[in-house]
């Protein structure tokens, strides 16, 4: 009782609808039609984050980290997933023993997400991110950029990233592409 044809030839049956509104998808779509449909929607917009330069692993300045960045719910985001050094001295898991919040201490820093946020800002750049420093235990807003495909700019902001022009207010690393 819920359905009902459009006319009494046989076809496809269509739900209900209030009146003066206009149903234009069928009930009994094929099931392939559908899924081709959700799929090109989930793809889409993943197809066109991997063609940023971003996208990829990168060894940080100090060479003693890698960094997997990749797309998350549209940004641009990126977690360690190398250490130099993976275990402290007494030979356990580094942990992330610096933040500032006692209750993160007990993470440990390979896997740890330290890029999110990030939103396409022009060619090659992204801002309004946040990047989480382990060694200081905080962090910082930051906008990210290519200076070329091969190295990644991660600028953090002290304190107003719109001051960050004045010295002593930004500092910016440059990271080293490893893997695409």
């Amino acid at each position: 009782m819920g359905s009902q044809t459009r006319s009494g030839a046989p076809g496809p049956e269509y739900r209900t609808a209030p009146r003066g509104v206009r149903r234009s998808v069928p009930v009994g779509a094929p099931l392939g039609v559908r899924l081709v449909l959700i799929l090109a929607l989930w793809i889409l917009p993943t197809a066109a984050f991997a063609q940023t330069a971003a996208a990829g692993q990168w060894l940080t300045a100090n060479g003693e980290a890698r960094v997997d960045t990749f797309e998350c719910q549209g940004t641009l985001c990126g977690r360690i997933v190398w250490l130099r050094q993976p275990v402290d001295d007494d030979g356990r898991v580094r942990r992330d023993v610096a933040n500032e919040k006692e209750e993160m201490r007990i993470r440990p820093i390979l896997g740890l997400q330290v890029l999110t946020g990030f939103a396409p800002d022009g060619d090659d750049r992204w801002s309004g991110g946040v990047v989480y420093v382990p060694e200081a235990g905080r962090e910082y807003r930051a906008s990210v950029s290519l200076e070329d495909p091969n190295t990644l700019l991660v600028r953090r902001f002290t304190w107003l990233p719109w001051l960050g022009w004045l010295p002593g207010l930004s500092e910016t690393e440059r990271w080293t592409r490893v893997a695409p």
